[in-house]
């Protein structure tokens, strides 16, 4: 039988931003057609269900959970009062439903818009429930679609739930039957003179139901004084003055007591229970307005301070636990302490993500694979979509037959040995006496080694030993750079980082940023006969990299396309009987058909298009994951071989000397933490997992005297941040080759 915490691991978060483009204008579309109703739009409206199946996309896409559940997101936001009417008035079932009563009310009410802002300005709340490649992580995506809401303020919606069925309305009026009832006529008779000498009987209430039965009047009396007794110390305690001292003695006072009547002790006992339990009930909120109240002594009381996560770690949300349990879990009572996103054969230049999960008695290497069932997805979004999660073991880790660990310099390189004649399973039952993942990042790798000692510690194992000197792999990397340096005078490396590395030249005249003008441009079919091709239209035309961007006109404040000259195969200049000064893109079955103003500017539009076109064939915008080795004197970009820790082989990628560096750049953007180095006419591109590594290395580079600056005012700072920003994202690609954009259809 396990033992779980309420703990759930984080699925493999499967986003992408190639279909941002296409999703917002989906909603576009659909906000313009909804704006053309004359009616309440509610859930029998085609337009009014597709759009608000399309926004709970737009907020479920790229979840860390993974499980399409936003409330957690949307309650930072929102005060308690609010939570708590939501849950009452659509009733709080799970977080998947909660979420989708939140969206209903928003829109129903007309407070999307302003929410939506207030998540706009708000971007460390959407870093951290949202992958980067999500809808809310795109900001200029999130201010689109804030934009087109604040046009739907007009429109009355009304979305109900579908959750609690009508009750019945009470009648006003019952209808009795009409039964004449039977009077009894009272007879008097002659009162006696016994009847006038017997004792008068009182009036006694009927006993009330709710008072139980006491068996004996010892309790009574007992219970009597136990309530008269706490009644008058919660009355003394309310009457007594904040500024009298609870430690003085309080003077004799000298009451009068009037005789009262003598009562049952039924009557008291049965009043004093009915007025507690009226001052129980009056205690009670009976409406939503008795919600609106703050009790000031949890106003007082500090939220707990939660411990900032470090990159890498992962954020783990009850209720998935379980499938990891059964998957991977070995032993029973195996409790799941913490997760993080580590790599495999990152030195080799073949990165793979991998899990690496701690728990009380073993450490994983793990790999997920997270599946969507197609027919879910097309059903009522309410219901939430079913995805089966399961897990590959790569390594199973005992700690107790743990060696040691030997951690690389700045904590780049873990690798666990197994103690003599041990082994560790790892790959399909296979056996190795060690096991090696990367952390690319120094504050990931302390606090991996930290969650390794608290876990040993919790299954009351022995934390294991870790070293950081003279280590097996430090000891290749010197052997290395004494093969590759001999003239360097020490060979002790100072820095070390795991980085994808990329070079390109720095010739500003040859790598301009942009070319834009006026161009006329057509398509042509030729394969289709019912489409042949469309009228030349004038459009403002921007080209950055291998996209050309078409404007409406020069402001360029209203998007038409764009061309990905990636897409195609190659460019020729037409004849002068189809088109004068023209030249033709072939993509695909189209011909793209582009005519400038004058033989100059042909020239120069076709020979800028083919070096985008040439570059993406040789694939320059690639970048390599390497390792970064500084020393003393002397920079190294290297890989490790396949069998690195057999033969001890190397590969050198470059080798500068630090001198050589004229100047540097950092660029911090969404994607990116990178730090591009001007050495002897090339730009070498380093990007870092983090910009606490990019800070690392800027910090270590002022020992010498290398201008790093953080602002691109020159023409080549502009190249590089032009540059830089064309890279995809290359630490966070998912893992799963599908792209949940592209399968979500509108219901």
């Amino acid at each position: 039988m396990f033992q779980l915490s309420a703990v759930t691991l984080k699925p493999e978060v499967r986003a992408s931003r190639s279909q941002h483009g296409p999703f917002q204008e989906k909603i576009a579309a659909l906000v313009d057609k909804v704006l053309k109703e004359r009616e309440i739009v509610d859930m029998e409206n085609e337009n009014g269900k597709m759009l608000f199946n399309s926004m709970d996309t737009f907020f479920s896409y790229g979840l860390l959970s993974g499980d399409r559940v936003y409330w957690r997101f949307v309650k930072e936001f929102l005060p308690k009062t609010e939570q708590a009417m939501l849950k009452a008035e659509w009733g709080g079932v799970n977080n998947r439903r909660m979420s989708i009563a939140w969206l209903k009310s928003a829109f129903n009410k007309g407070t999307l818009h302003f929410q939506m802002l207030s998540f706009k300005t708000n971007k460390s709340l959407i870093y951290r429930y949202y992958h980067q490649n999500a809808c809310m992580s795109n900001m200029g995506m999130l201010e689109a679609v804030t934009d087109l809401m604040e046009k739907l303020i007009q429109v009355q919606f009304a979305f109900y739930s579908t959750l609690k069925l009508r009750q019945e309305p009470m009648p006003a009026v019952v209808v009795a039957s009409p039964v004449t009832p039977q009077v009894k006529i009272p007879r008097r008779r002659r009162i006696t003179e016994n009847d006038r000498n017997e004792a008068p009987t009182p009036n006694r209430l009927p006993p009330n139901s709710s008072v139980p039965n006491i068996a004996a009047s010892i309790d009574q009396e007992v219970l009597l004084d136990e309530l008269i007794r706490n009644r008058k110390m919660r009355q003394m305690g309310m009457s007594n003055a904040p500024e009298q001292s609870e430690t003085s003695p309080s003077p004799p006072v000298l009451q009068i007591e009037h005789p009262q009547p003598e009562e049952r002790l039924d009557d008291v006992l049965r009043k004093t229970l009915s007025q507690v339990r009226m001052e129980y009930l009056s205690e009670e909120p009976k409406s939503f307005d008795s919600l609106l109240h703050y009790d000031e002594v949890e106003s007082k009381i500090k939220a707990p301070e939660v411990e900032p996560l470090t990159e890498g770690e992962l954020v783990i949300h009850p209720g998935d636990i379980l499938q990891l349990a059964m998957d991977v879990f070995v032993e029973r009572g195996e409790k799941f302490h913490k997760m993080f996103h580590v790599y495999d054969r990152f030195g080799v230049g073949t990165p793979v993500q991998r899990l690496l999960a701690i728990t009380n008695y073993h450490m994983y290497v793990l790999s997920q694979t997270v599946s969507v069932d197609d027919s879910s997805l097309l059903g009522s979004l309410e219901e939430g979509v079913q995805s089966t999660t399961s897990y590959h073991i790569h390594a199973v880790m005992p700690y107790s037959i743990i060696d040691y660990i030997a951690v690389s310099v700045d904590m780049q390189v873990i690798v666990v040995y197994a103690k003599a004649d041990q082994n560790f399973t790892v790959e399909e039952k296979m056996i190795d006496n060690r096991s090696m993942f990367q952390t690319g990042e120094a504050q990931l790798g302390e606090a991996i080694l930290k969650a390794i000692k608290e876990g040993a510690t919790i299954g009351e194992h022995t934390a294991p030993v870790i070293l950081t000197e003279s280590t097996p792999y430090t000891l290749i990397l010197k052997r290395y750079l004494a093969r590759e340096i001999p003239s360097a005078p020490s060979n002790e490396v100072e820095y070390m980082a795991l980085m994808f590395w990329k070079e390109c030249s720095a010739d500003v005249s040859h790598r301009g940023d942009e070319l834009s003008g006026y161009i006329y441009k057509r398509s042509v079919f030729p394969n289709r006969w019912r489409k042949g091709q469309n009228e030349w239209t004038q459009r403002f035309m921007v080209s950055r990299g291998t996209k050309i961007y078409v404007y409406i006109d020069s402001s360029c404040k209203e998007g038409d396309y764009v061309i990905d000259l990636s897409q195609c195969s190659e460019i020729t200049e037409c004849d002068e009987k189809t088109a004068q000064w023209a030249c033709q893109l072939t993509k695909g079955d189209e011909l793209i058909q582009l005519q400038c103003g004058s033989r100059e500017a042909l020239y120069k539009w076709m020979q800028r298009i083919s070096i985008a076109i040439c570059s993406q064939a040789q694939g320059s915008d690639e970048a390599v994951a390497s390792i970064l080795l500084i020393t003393e004197t002397h920079a190294v970009i290297c890989q490790e071989g396949d069998k690195c820790y057999n033969d001890g082989f190397v590969r050198t990628l470059l080798v500068f000397n630090l001198t050589e560096i004229k100047c540097g750049w950092t660029v911090r953007c969404e994607q990116h933490a990178a730090l591009v180095l001007h050495v002897e006419g090339f730009l070498q591109c380093f990007f870092f997992r983090s910009e606490a590594e990019l800070d690392r290395i800027v910090k270590h580079f002022t020992k010498y005297p290398i201008p790093i600056d953080d602002d691109q005012m020159s023409k080549l700072g502009q190249l590089v941040q032009a540059e830089c920003r064309r890279m995809p994202d290359l630490w966070f690609k998912a893992v799963s080759a599908r792209e949940e954009l592209e399968t979500v259809e509108a219901c």
